[in-house]
């Protein structure tokens, strides 16, 4: 039964693991998506695609804890929307994003084979350790990466504010010409 428990909350945990902060960018706390037939087809088809462990894991849950599944699904649904939005503005974001989610969710599942064990497995730890590193070096390719956009709008700033300031004069006398074009007697 302690096994069975264990089961379920490490897999509950493991369908929640991408931090809303983490893919929004900010502190977010909005409501989980509702659970719906589509959602769960998504999230469905999103863990088989991405982690298929982790997709068996969930239809196992599904058998034998029906509302946490609805959770985990609700969970994973938010994730996996997040995860389209960064996609749509940022493609290579999205693909740093996506690996260190699939990194960290076989990261926790081998913590979970390994805590079920009972007992340690070396091997397994080193498993875990190695795609620990590599989320690391996820992350901050990913934080490298948000640096090198921001650097990139920063100089676009930059060379607009002295556009602006070099175009000053020109700037005014054709939005006066615009602003007052009715006002004007023809000469």
């Amino acid at each position: 039964m302690q096994r069975r428990l264990v089961f379920l909350i490490v897999i509950s945990l493991l369908l929640g693991s991408i931090p809303a902060a983490v893919l929004a960018g900010s502190g977010n706390d909005a409501p989980l998506p509702a659970f719906t037939p589509d959602g769960e087809a998504a999230v469905l088809k999103f863990v088989d695609e991405h982690h298929p462990e982790l997709g068996a894991l969930m239809r196992q849950l599904k058998s034998a804890d029906v509302e946490q599944y609805r959770q985990a699904v609700r969970e994973t649904l938010d994730n996996v929307e997040k995860l389209s939005v960064v996609k749509q503005n940022d493609k290579v974001l999205h693909a740093l994003m996506l690996e260190a989610w699939i990194v960290k969710s076989k990261a926790e599942l081998l913590a979970a084979q390994l805590v079920l064990g009972q007992q340690p497995d070396k091997e397994t730890e080193q498993q875990i350790k190695e795609l620990l590193y590599r989320r690391v070096d996820l992350e901050r390719r990913q934080m490298e990466h948000r640096r090198d956009r921001l650097a990139e709008l920063l100089k676009a700033a930059e060379e607009n504010i002295e556009r602006a300031a070099q175009n000053r004069d020109r700037m005014v006398d054709v939005r006066f010409n615009i602003l007052t074009r009715g006002a004007r007697k023809p000469e």
